[in-house]
């Protein structure tokens, strides 16, 4: 295992995560939140460039009557070796959970350099859930004068999901690149899983949702993406409660015979 997806393991099983043109469709993951009361949690931004990572806490700059945080802003590295901008919408509560929206990020050198980007958004629930998710990718390179190319880690899906730090789904599992040879975008193309309301079962719903992405990018150029990820949760009934269950459709159907 490398070392950003032992890192950000880490950060995802042991509960740490509390504290502009895209030329792409959205996939909106935000599925019909449940009457309990939902929340604009804080989202964690994590950004690794093997030498000149940083970790950033979200706090929604504005929270909308049925709870919708709107998160933006900006963001750089040390060194200037990267620039981050956000805008983001996330919703939370007992029983689901989903954030999308664009990251706008810039590879401020002159290399070619490997970038590792995690988003990570708790999840408040507590009680056993079964679960379903969606989610999505697109979004485009631009390129700088004399254009540039951005590519896919070899080995590791461009975006990949998770649920408290078991695998959900990936996206762009196949070697991708995309390049220019003069200033412009490009489309990186689009993938999704799970539909518009969540549909793909998965790990628990419970910790936290989370994505990677995974890209290398030229020097002075900029990738822009589109991404969704949601879930939702159903609570597992409690064996006694299970048992209860059994026992008054007995009963039920003893009364029916004797009717």
């Amino acid at each position: 295992m490398d070392r950003m997806s032992h890192v950000v393991r880490s950060w995802l099983f042991h509960g740490r995560t509390t504290f502009a043109a895209t030329g792409a469709v959205l996939c909106l993951c935000a599925a019909t939140t449940s009457n309990v009361s939902a929340d604009a949690p804080p989202l964690t931004l994590l950004v690794d460039t093997g030498m000149f990572g940083k970790q950033v806490q979200l706090i929604p700059n504005t929270v909308s009557a049925a709870g919708t945080g709107n998160y933006f802003g900006s963001f750089q590295g040390a060194s200037d070796v990267w620039s981050l901008d956000y805008s983001l919408l996330a919703q939370g509560s007992a029983f689901s959970a989903w954030n999308q929206g664009s990251i706008t990020f810039r590879n401020l050198t002159a290399e070619v350099r490997d970038f590792h980007i995690t988003l990570i958004m708790p999840v408040t629930t507590s009680a056993s859930m079964t679960s379903l998710f969606n989610g999505s990718l697109g979004g485009s390179l631009v390129a700088n004068t004399g254009g540039g190319q951005f590519t896919s880690l070899s080995g590791l899906s461009l975006f990949q999901s998770s649920a408290n730090g078991n695998a959900i789904a990936s996206l762009f599992n196949s070697p991708l690149s995309v390049s220019r040879t003069t200033a412009g975008a490009s489309s990186i193309g689009y993938q999704a899983f799970g539909g518009t309301t969540p549909s793909l079962p998965g790990p628990e719903f419970v910790g936290n949702i989370a994505y990677q992405l995974h890209f290398s990018l030229t020097g002075g150029d900029a990738v822009v993406f589109t991404a969704a990820l949601g879930g939702l949760g159903t609570p597992v009934p409690a064996p006694g409660a299970l048992a209860l269950l059994g026992i008054a459709a007995v009963t039920g159907f003893g009364r029916r015979r004797r009717n």
